[in-house]
């Protein structure tokens, strides 16, 4: 009886012990809204719903004040953390401007500074710009390939000059039966050459029915405007792309493999923009 006794007092003295650990005030259980308030929105004020609405200050106004797009030559000094918090910070202004266009299409109402939906764009494509121009240079300084499908012209089955756009398939390019008949990849068939010439005559009607089009523009903004006989040169130009007219090119220029690194044409042309000697209103 004495030992359950002893046994007895030192649970108690345990359990006193032991009460002092435990707070004697406990955390109010927070509902589940509150808690996830940190984590649903990355903005400071948390306004959820309302952060897919514009201020309410410029819902009656004509105009609201906004700056330009990034041009390339800025995005190219940040960082890629940068880049990444930009790139989500016009995902947001984005839906937001789309969620109020459509609430003005509902209403009615013309939208203020509409033109900021096409600035968001611009920016998101310079900076989607940006990011290929630095992928592009990691793959050359890595491996010397840019790692990018450029498309190219080629011959197929009929001898003829054919746009090509490479593509991942199943099955191997040497197992492929119907890939083979289609872009012959040996020596082109000697029963296509029929065909060939009768595309070359085709093309060279064509191109001159062009050419005697452009000279006949030009004459007649000449003999109406003789102050523009000087500016033959750009008056040919202007013309030859209003008809579409582009000059022959050698075979071995129009069928040519890219290298593997050589860049895209995209960006070559942002690289280096080509200059216009014409005014697109003339």
């Amino acid at each position: 009886m004495l030992k359950i006794i002893s046994r007895f007092n030192k649970a108690l003295s345990l359990g006193n012990d032991l009460s002092k650990l435990i707070p004697k005030t406990t955390p109010a259980v927070l509902p589940l809204h509150q808690l996830t308030k940190k984590f649903n929105s990355t903005s400071v004020t948390g306004n959820k719903l309302m952060e897919f609405f514009d201020d309410k200050k410029n819902w009656t106004e004509e105009k609201v004040k906004h700056g330009r797009p990034w041009t390339l030559d800025e995005l190219r000094l940040k960082s890629n953390v940068d880049l990444h918090k930009l790139w989500y910070i016009l995902h947001k202004e984005r839906n937001m401007l789309l969620t109020m266009e459509e609430i003005y299409k509902q209403k009615d109402l013309p939208m203020p500074s509409h033109e900021r939906i096409a600035k968001v764009d611009e920016t998101m494509e310079n900076v989607l710009g940006v990011v290929e121009e630095r992928n592009i240079a990691f793959n050359l300084l890595e491996t010397g390939e840019t790692k990018k499908l450029i498309p190219y012209r080629r011959y197929n089955s009929f001898g003829h000059i054919q746009y090509y756009k490479p593509r991942e398939y199943l099955v191997p390019w040497y197992l492929n039966r119907m890939w083979k008949l289609k872009y012959h990849y040996k020596k082109i068939p000697y029963w296509s050459k029929f065909y060939s010439s009768l595309n070359r005559v085709r093309l060279r009607k064509e191109r001159r029915k062009l050419v005697k089009k452009v000279d006949y523009s030009i004459h007649k903004v000449t003999e109406k405007h003789p102050e523009y006989a000087e500016n033959k040169e750009y008056l040919r130009e202007y013309f030859e792309k209003k008809y579409g007219y582009k000059p022959p090119r050698p075979y071995h220029e129009l069928v040519r493999k890219p290298a593997p690194n050589e860049l895209p044409k995209n960006i070559q042309e942002r690289l280096h923009p080509k200059k216009q000697f014409y005014d697109d209103e003339f």
